[in-house]
């Protein structure tokens, strides 16, 4: 099972926090982790204190302390797919980001605004419809020029839970999908998780029943223009540490 990186310390994992951009396979992973694997003492990994601990799973990394008895995983996607998924469903996104076409969208300055009650803020409060100012540059203060940028530096923060936490692991989402339990036996080996005997599969889109089962997409066309400029806004030496290249010469899709 190839991963990004494995940081184990041997001492009992009790809970995870799953971290990744958007559109990432965030849910996927931690719902295929927290159907089928659980604690040395049976125990469930699920612990709703993480969120006070680690903040937003699609935010920077920027937790006071981090527990040791918790496992960081951070999740990473090709870059043309999971443009095309911020594209076809731009979650948070302001007005001018939404059903625009692809070569407009990649183009376009990143913001996004508060319209999801999980933020901990509900549509009576003056600050909904405000800008979630999570999705800017925390060291400048500053939009991003477009959603590449985006992915740069939250990328660049997920991988600095290499150097935050004891118990780090970080993943290409297209490998999970190729072997969920190899990768379910990976991690069960190395953080000492016991596994379910029999495996239970994550069906359904975005790991939710009610939004039907998972359905994979094909990637649209890029053009050559659309292309060179993708390339020109990502910082390619990061996405081929990564293990990604534009174009890929083979993507891995779920059956």
């Amino acid at each position: 099972m190839r991963v990004l990186a494995l940081k184990a310390s041997g001492a009992a994992v009790k809970s995870i926090y799953v971290f990744g951009c958007r559109n990432s396979g965030t849910n996927y992973v931690n719902s295929l982790i927290m159907s089928n694997c659980g604690t040395s003492e049976g125990c469930s990994l699920y612990d709703p204190q993480n969120k006070n601990h680690f903040g937003w799973k699609h935010g920077f990394p920027m937790m006071i302390a981090a527990p040791r008895d918790v496992l960081t995983i951070a999740v990473h996607r090709e870059p043309i797919a999971w443009l095309h998924s911020m594209n076809r469903t731009p979650w948070h996104a302001a007005y001018h980001l939404r059903d625009v076409p692809f070569s407009q969208f990649i183009r376009s300055e990143w913001m996004s605004i508060i319209n999801d009650v999980g933020f901990g803020i509900t549509p009576d409060s003056p600050l909904w419809h405000n800008e979630l100012l999570s999705d800017r540059d925390p060291l400048t203060g500053l939009r991003f020029a477009n959603a590449m940028q985006l992915r740069n530096s939250k990328n660049r923060g997920f991988c600095g839970l290499d150097h935050k936490c004891d118990d780090v692991l970080r993943v290409n989402y297209e490998t999970v999908l190729a072997d969920p339990e190899g990768f379910l036996d990976g991690v069960c080996t190395a953080y000492g998780l016991l596994r379910k005997r029999n495996f239970d599969p994550v069906l359904y889109d975005r790991a939710t029943p009610g939004r039907g089962l998972f359905q994979a997409k094909e990637v649209p066309h890029v053009s050559e223009m659309d292309l060179d400029f993708i390339r020109d806004q990502l910082d390619m030496h990061q996405e081929n540490n990564l293990g990604y290249e534009l174009p890929m010469p083979a993507r891995l899709y779920a059956a």
